[in-house]
C-alpha cells in the first residue's frame, strides 16, 4: 500500500544555492514562479524502503516534462530524479496505481499454451538480435549475444505484454524507437515493423487491415490462428503453397536427407525470387520452409543472414516459426540465452519499489536538450545506460559520449529550433513505421525475377536500409 502526500519540489528536495538556480544550462528561460507547483508523491507505508524519497511521483496536471526540467534546473544534484522514483503522467498513473496492479506475487507457472506463446517471443528476440547484428556488421559472421536480444523490440513488447496486457504495442514501440534515436543506435525499420505487426496480430481479436490485397488480411488471420493453436504448421504450409505454386514442386525434397533438404531450400528461394509475391510474404515463405528443415532448432540463423539484404525480415519470420515448433526448446536456445530472457520477461515488479534504472525515457529527452554526458546520467555501467520506457520495463542503451569509436560523436542535442525540426522529422518516421506495420504485407513490390541456384554473397547485405544517423 502507498501513502500519498502533496508537496512542492522545494518541500521534498529542499533548497539549493542561487548559483545552481542561475545555471547557464537552464532548460527553460521562464521566470521563477511565485506560487510553486505541488505534486502527488507516494511512499510505502511499511517502512521497508530505507530511504526518504517516495516510490512514485505524479506531477501536477500530469506535466512530466516540466517536472523533469524543474528538477534538472533547480535541483541538478537530484537529476535524473527518475533513477529514484517512478514518475507517471496522467495517462499511465490511472493504469499503474490500481490496487490489483502489483505483480510482486504473480506466479510464473505457465500453461502449455502460455509456454508456447512465451517461446515465440523468446525466439523473436533472438532472431531480431541476429538481424541487428547482421545489419551492424554485414561483412562478419552473425554472433548472437544476450545483450543484443535483451535490448530488442521483441523483448520489450514481451515484457510489456507480461506487465500491461492491455497496453497498446504501438505506444511501446514508439518509446523504444525514441530511445534508439536519443542514444544514436541504428535499427533496421523493416525488422521492427514486422515485430510490431506480429505483436498487434497477437493482441487484437480481429486482425489489422494490412492493405488492399486480399492475401494480407488473410495472412493475419492465419498468423492469429497459429498463435491460438487453432491451425497447425502443415496447414499453414498449404496456405503458402497456394500463394506460390512454384514452391510446391520442391517440398518433397525437404523430407529427405540433410543434403537434399538444403538443396530443396535453395530451390524454394529461387522459386520465391522468380514469382515474388511481395517482400514480406516472400520473407514469410522462406523463413517458414527454412524452419521445416530442422523445426525449432534456430540452426540456420547464419545461413539466412545472407538474405537480409533482399528480405530484411526473413530472420524474424524464421524465429517466429521456430518458436511455434514443437521441437523448440526455449530454455536451451542459443546456449541458455532463452532461459535468461524468460527470467527478465517474467521478473516480478511492484510500483511500490523504488526505481532501479539510470533514467526514464521522458527525462532522458529533457536532459538531452543540454547534452547527454556520463556525469549527467550517472549510469550503472560505463558507456551503457539502463533506461525505463515504462515502470518495470528497463532497456539497456548506448550512452552516447564524445569520441565514440562508431561515429556517435554528438553528445549534445541541438538547441530548440533545430531540435524541434529534427523531432518533427523523427515523428514522421515513427508514423511511417507504424503505418508500415499496418500495411506491411500489402506491398506488391517484387524482387528480381532472375533465377539463382546458390545463396547470395555476403556483400548483398549492403543493400539493407537503416535509419539515418
Amino acid at each position: 500500500m502507498l501513502l500519498k502526500r502533496t508537496l512542492s519540489l522545494a518541500e521534498l528536495l529542499g533548497s539549493e544555492t542561487k548559483r545552481q538556480i542561475a545555471s547557464k544550462e537552464d532548460l527553460f528561460t521562464a521566470t521563477i514562479r511565485t506560487s510553486p507547483r505541488v505534486h502527488d508523491f507516494y511512499w510505502r507505508d511499511d517502512g521497508q524502503s530505507g530511504v526518504d524519497l517516495p516510490s512514485v511521483a505524479i506531477p501536477s496536471f500530469g506535466d512530466v516534462e516540466s517536472f523533469y526540467a524543474d528538477v534538472a534546473t533547480f535541483y541538478p544534484s537530484m537529476s535524473p530524479i527518475s533513477a529514484h522514483m517512478h514518475v507517471l503522467g496522467s495517462e499511465f498513473s490511472n493504469l499503474a496505481l490500481t490496487p490489483e496492479w502489483s505483480r510482486t506475487t504473480k506466479s510464473i507457472g505457465l500453461s502449455a499454451g502460455e509456454d508456447l506463446t512465451r517461446g515465440v517471443w523468446i525466439s523473436l528476440a533472438i532472431t531480431e538480435g541476429a538481424s541487428n547484428a547482421a545489419n551492424n556488421r554485414p561483412d562478419t559472421e552473425v554472433d548472437v549475444t544476450y545483450a543484443l536480444c535483451r535490448r530488442s523490440l521483441a523483448f520489450t513488447l514481451a515484457r510489456a505484454r507480461y506487465l500491461y496486457p492491455h497496453y497498446a504495442p504501438d505506444k511501446v514501440a514508439e518509446k523504444w524507437i525514441l530511445l534508439r534515436e536519443l542514444s544514436k543506435m541504428e535499427f533496421p525499420p523493416a525488422v521492427s515493423a514486422s515485430i510490431l505487426w506480429i505483436a498487434k496480430v497477437a493482441m487484437d481479436q480481429s486482425p489489422p487491415t494490412l492493405g488492399s490485397q486480399g492475401q494480407a488480411p488473410e495472412l493475419a488471420i492465419m498468423i492469429r490462428q497459429l498463435l491460438d493453436h487453432s491451425m497447425s504448421l502443415p496447414q499453414f504450409a498449404e496456405f503458402l503453397t497456394v500463394r506460390n505454386p512454384a514452391v510446391a514442386n520442391h517440398l518433397e525434397i525437404l523430407s529427405g536427407d540433410y543434403d537434399g533438404r538444403m538443396e530443396g531450400l535453395m530451390r524454394i528461394v529461387s522459386a520465391v525470387r522468380m514469382q515474388g509475391r511481395g517482400s514480406e510474404l516472400d520473407a514469410v515463405t522462406i523463413g517458414f520452409f527454412c524452419n521445416a528443415i530442422l523445426p525449432g532448432s534456430l540452426t540456420y540463423i547464419r545461413l539466412l543472414a545472407r538474405l537480409i539484404g533482399e528480405y530484411p525480415s526473413v530472420l524474424v519470420w524464421y524465429g517466429f516459426f521456430s518458436g511455434l515448433s514443437e521441437g523448440f526448446d526455449w530454455r536451451g536456445a542459443m546456449s541458455g540465452i532463452g532461459q535468461k530472457l524468460l527470467r527478465d520477461i517474467t521478473s516480478p515488479f511492484s510500483i511500490e519499489d523504488q526505481a532501479r534504472c539510470d533514467i526514464a525515457l521522458e527525462e532522458l529527452a529533457v536532459v538531452a536538450r543540454v547534452g547527454i554526458t556520463a556525469g549527467t546520467i550517472k549510469s550503472i555501467q560505463e558507456r551503457t545506460m539502463l533506461v525505463s520506457l515504462l515502470p518495470g520495463i528497463d532497456v539497456f542503451a548506448r550512452l552516447p559520449i564524445e569520441g565514440d569509436a562508431e561515429g556517435h560523436r554528438a553528445t549534445q542535442m541541438p538547441r530548440r529550433d533545430d531540435r524541434d525540426r529534427q523531432f518533427g522529422a523523427r515523428d514522421q518516421q515513427l508514423r511511417r513505421l507504424l503505418s508500415d506495420a499496418q500495411q506491411l504485407l500489402g506491398s506488391g513490390n517484387a524482387f528480381t525475377t532472375e533465377s539463382h541456384d546458390s545463396w547470395p554473397e555476403t556483400s548483398s547485405r549492403r543493400k539493407r536500409g537503416k535509419t539515418p544517423r
